[in-house]
């Protein structure tokens, strides 16, 4: 009973809404509102009609009634003048001479650039305005545009006038045109391939990058103004001439037309051959025994006969490097090691004159042994080379770095830290150690003078107190000299791209047995 209660009221209700519903009168609804356009105001700075740089900082902003704005689109159009001859034209200045005259200038419009519109997001740009004549005219305009794609259909806008920007211009300032190379075709730990660098000058702005291309290829752009160019940039083959091109880009996009342009040589190793002696002793008083009857061809005979000449195994060549020097590229080139020798105890500047080279050569798969004595103080560069009264002088022992001077000690044979042994007569053998143990090496007396300041002895020996890494020691000095006794003479480098071998004593002075014995060691060490 109490269920037919509840259910009757109900039905009456729906019953009576549905029947009603048709005396409701229709109601009157209003259309959709149309999306408006956005609005756009530009800052007023710079201010209308003045003149300024070709970089032009400008500020906006936009607004949306019935949204909001999604990103902005600018562009400017260039007028190009050229003075009016006549009293008349698009646009005139005025100033005042020293006479208090006013002066008016007319200029006409001689062509027109319109740029494409660019789109950005931000309310800020920072643009270069081209700007190729004496005058410029510039109109700027930027317009928002909103989320519903409406564009600002007046958009706000700016005139002023730019100066005449000028083009860059770019200069290689190494290496040299027609320099020649030693190259290999793939990179390693030492060789990344041929360096250059360049520099550029812009008469009204400031550089902001530099572009460099090889045979013609692509363009490639850094704000580095030295780079190495890598082997796979060039064009095949490798071992041809090659033209280098730099161009520069300012702060108003303006690029060098023309740029800087190089040739350059490259050359790669063959090693055809086995080993060139490069032979640096000169038969003068600076022999430790010059009674004027040493030749060269007596020196050179026996360094040939030390290094393997005489083996049918072999292919040896000897060079007087005191007469020519070291070899160019397309002779070292050819050869697997070289074996360069001093046995006079002078030093040599032309040695540090030839360190750019041979390092060349040892990047590019070389090996080198390299004997004598002051070697030390032979390679020192210009600003350090011992000339009494020098300022400053070198100080022994000393401490080698991969820059400044004398960083051939450092970088090529592996000496951190060396002394130059006395320059009295000290030296009394030197004993094998590590990989050459067995090897002794004894001065031929009759090869020394019995007079101050050897007495049979030999003085000025190359110490290494502390060799770099990768190196061991292969040689220990027995010597009266308290400092240097007991030190290395002789070192061994295991490179990763190069082998060296260096000794800070002369082997011509050597018992001819125990320089042969070393040589042959050598030799078999060197993987000869």
């Amino acid at each position: 009973m109490t269920i037919k209660k509840i259910i009757t009221p109900v039905i009456f209700f729906i019953f009576y809404f549905f029947s009603s519903c048709e005396k409701f009168p229709p109601g009157d609804t209003q259309s959709e509102s149309d999306n408006n356009p956005p609005n756009t105001t530009l800052a007023n700075i710079p201010r209308e009609g003045a003149t300024l740089y070709a970089l032009v900082s400008l500020n906006w902003d936009g607004e949306d009634d019935d949204g909001y704005i999604d990103y902005y689109e600018y562009r400017y159009t260039t007028e190009y003048l050229v003075p009016s001859d006549d009293d008349t034209g698009a646009y005139f200045f005025t100033s005042t001479d020293t006479s208090g005259q006013i002066i008016t200038t007319w200029w006409k419009i001689d062509s027109t650039m319109v740029q494409d519109w660019k789109s950005l997001t931000e309310t800020n740009a920072v643009v270069a305005f081209n700007s190729l004549a004496v005058l410029n005219h510039q109109l700027f305009e930027v317009r928002a545009v909103d989320n519903s794609g409406n564009v600002d259909e007046s958009p706000a806008f700016l005139n002023f006038f730019t100066k005449q920007t000028q083009f860059p211009k770019t200069e290689i300032t190494s290496p040299l045109n027609n320099t020649d190379f030693l190259a290999k075709p793939e990179v390693d730990d030492w060789y990344k391939g041929i360096p250059i660098t360049f520099t550029a000058d812009d008469p009204d702005g400031n550089i902001t990058e530099y572009a460099w291309r090889v045979d013609g290829g692509p363009w490639n752009w850094t704000t580095d103004t030295s780079v190495i160019i890598p082997p796979t940039a060039w064009a095949e083959p490798l071992e041809e001439e090659h033209i280098i091109t730099v161009i520069s880009r300012d702060d108003t996009y303006l690029i060098d037309p023309i740029g800087d342009s190089i040739e350059v040589e490259i050359y790669v190793p063959t090693f055809e051959k086995d080993i060139l002696i490069l032979d640096g002793t000169i038969e003068d008083a600076s022999l430790p025994d010059f009674d004027g009857l040493i030749t060269d061809q007596m020196t050179d005979s026996a360094y040939y006969e030390i290094f393997g000449g005489n083996r049918g195994d072999l292919i040896v060549d000897d060079r007087d490097f005191a007469r020519r020097r070291f070899p160019n590229f397309r002779t070292i080139r050819k050869y697997k090691m070289v074996v360069w020798i001093k046995d006079h105890f002078a030093t040599v500047p032309y040695f540090a004159e030839e360190s750019r080279n041979l390092e060349a050569y040892l990047h590019a798969g070389g090996k080198l042994v390299m004997i004598g004595s002051n070697i030390m103080q032979s390679f020192m560069d210009e600003s350090y080379y011992l000339i009494a009264p020098c300022e400053p002088c070198i100080v022994y022992p000393a401490k080698f770095s991969s820059s400044g001077w004398n960083w051939f000690m450092n970088k090529i044979l592996h000496v951190n830290f060396g002394y130059i042994g006395d320059l009295i007569g000290n030296f009394n053998s030197a004993d094998g150690i590590n990989g050459f143990s067995g090897i002794q090496l004894r001065p031929d007396t009759t090869k020394i003078a019995n007079i101050w300041p050897q007495y049979n002895k030999l003085s000025n020996i190359d110490v290494i107190i502390e060799p770099g890494g990768f190196t061991v020691p292969i040689l220990k000095l027995n010597s009266d000299d308290d400092y240097v006794d007991q030190e290395a003479c002789g070192i061994r480098y295991y490179g990763s791209g190069f082998d060296v071998i260096y000794i800070g004593a002369p082997i011509w002075h050597m018992r001819s047995e125990d320089a042969k014995i070393l040589g042959d060691k050598i030799l078999e060490d060197m993987g000869f």
